[in-house]
């Protein structure tokens, strides 16, 4: 649970990333990168499709599999 921080808090504070939130970010930092490598295409950098495919993919699991990770600890 994410409280707002205040200086009376002498408590330790835990932090978990909703999965809503991390597929926000996954996203955001997948379009951003992709954007990335658009302009360095435009400035005439040679771009590894393969990499770029592989990267995405490994993203696209790994969101799942936290996704499952949690929906799991819901039902069970």
């Amino acid at each position: 649970m994410i409280r707002p921080y205040t200086v009376l808090d002498t408590d330790e504070r835990v932090m978990t990333m909703e999965p809503v939130t991390f597929g926000l970010i996954a996203i955001g930092v997948a379009g951003g990168s992709l954007v990335g490598v658009s302009i360095m295409e435009g400035y005439g950098i040679k771009i590894n499709q393969t990499a770029i495919n592989l990267a995405l993919e490994v993203t696209k699991y790994g969101g799942m599999l936290y996704l499952l990770k949690h929906l799991w600890a819901i039902f069970i």
